[in-house]
């Protein structure tokens, strides 16, 4: 589609509500507003701290985050068991941060992104079943939400329940490699191939688990393969909408559904994405690669376009990202566990961070997170303006590390300064 800008056109605002008007007007997504009104979980998620809690880690592939090794080393690294996840509630809850979406990450065979589409049995290491169902019951209890890190699309060839007539086919008629991770090998599942009975049997087993939160699938928003499968075969947009079948059916199932990245197709059919349009994804963009050389300096069409139908997220703990999660009242979320692993432990300062942080995104101004995003400016170098649809301005100078709300400086809390963020 081609649409002719004026001489004095803002580019990237411009561009992004034409995008807009597409997605809700054409192709009919409803805004954040609207699904809090259908769905508890939505409403529930649009004012709540995400936060990932890693219980296991299988120590292959990409999961070794850049580390060597050997092979007489044991690959199962256990990083928070379902006691201690409950621990760590209620010193969340005591620390006054009130609306919390926990997402469980590594419970099921092998640990995170593990033996897909195997999800049970559950771990006896990190506290079996009971353990389990234990560690959602006093999340609930608590006032919380918690739900499942979960992963239709991904096949590993490992898993007893990998079957190679449901995965992507490759021209050489062989199951289409697409990675290597916690998991070992893997293929991703064609949506359209997957049995509905399979499906619904895994989503189902979760929601006997007790779970109330918006369902999270893992890797939903990938790019489009072609199938070259004799029978189950097809296009790119097939490709979409079989990934479009998985969030619906788990949105059907738990009330909304989360996914990850956030390409059109499926940003269209999740009321949430995880890390959609972040930067540090542009980064790994390696420079002798000839697509690199186009990239120039990264605009906030994606916020401008999609701000108010779905939730976006921030996931840093110091005080500049903190700035960017008001500039564009995104949703925060952190990731942890209590032993030695990639992921930051729970201490007590990190607690600290997150009550600061959660006070400001989604208390004192967590009304903005479902409003449109009407204007984006750059005003000098390091220094930008938002303006959302309710009248609120919002000025952050990221040179001088000041943020202003309607013109009222916004003081960077006590447990925020001079912290480098110790997520990424």
């Amino acid at each position: 589609r081609v649409s002719a800008l004026a001489p004095d056109d803002d580019v990237v605002v411009k561009s992004a509500k034409l995008l807009r008007r597409h997605i809700v007007e054409d192709l009919g997504k409803k805004t954040l507003s609207q699904r809090a009104e259908e769905s508890p979980e939505c409403a529930y998620q649009q004012r709540a701290y995400t936060m990932k809690i890693f219980h296991g880690i299988q120590q292959q592939g990409i999961m070794m985050f850049g580390r060597e090794n050997k092979w007489d080393q044991l690959l199962f690294q256990r990083c928070l068991t379902f006691a201690d996840a409950q621990n760590c509630f209620k010193r969340l809850k005591k620390a006054g941060i009130e609306r919390i979406l926990f997402q469980s990450v590594g419970w099921n065979p092998k640990g995170h992104d593990g033996a897909y589409p195997t999800d049970f049995p559950i771990d006896r290491r990190l506290g079996g079943e009971g353990g389990f169902r234990d560690m959602i019951i006093e999340a609930k209890r608590l006032g919380f939400n918690i739900t499942a890190h979960e992963n239709l699309g991904d096949a590993y060839f490992s898993s007893p329940d990998f079957h190679s007539d449901w995965v992507i086919t490759d021209i050489w008629g062989e199951p289409k490699v697409t990675g290597f991770w916690g998991g070992g090998i893997k293929s991703t599942h064609w949506g359209l191939a997957v049995p509905e009975g399979f499906i619904r049997s895994r989503l189902d087993n979760l929601k006997r688990m007790g779970f109330n939160g918006m369902q999270y699938l893992d890797g939903m928003g990938n790019p489009l393969y072609m199938n070259y499968h004799p029978v189950n075969g097809g296009t790119r947009a097939d490709h979409a909408a079989g990934t479009n079948r998985f969030l619906n059916m788990a949105q059907a199932t738990f009330g909304a559904v989360q996914t990850e990245m956030g390409f059109l197709y499926c940003a269209l059919h999740a009321d949430a994405l995880c890390t959609g349009g972040a930067q540090w994804h542009t980064k790994l963009c390696n420079p002798t690669w000839p697509i690199t050389s186009l990239m120039g300096e990264p605009v906030p069409l994606w916020q401008l376009a999609l701000h108010g139908l779905v939730t976006l997220e921030n996931t840093s703990l110091d005080w500049p990202g903190t700035m960017r999660a008001l500039l564009f009242a995104e949703v925060p979320r952190d990731e942890w566990s209590m032993e030695g692993t990639a992921m930051p432990i729970l201490t007590d300062a990190r607690i600290d961070k997150l009550k600061a942080k959660y006070d400001l995104c989604c208390e004192r101004f967590g009304h903005l997170i479902t409003q449109e995003l009407l204007e984006w400016k750059k005003l000098a170098d390091k220094v930008e303006t938002t303006r959302f649809e309710d009248g609120t301005e919002i000025k952050a100078d990221f040179a001088a590390q000041r943020l202003w709300v309607d013109n009222r400086e916004i003081i960077c809390p006590l447990a925020l300064q001079g912290q480098r963020n110790p997520l990424h």
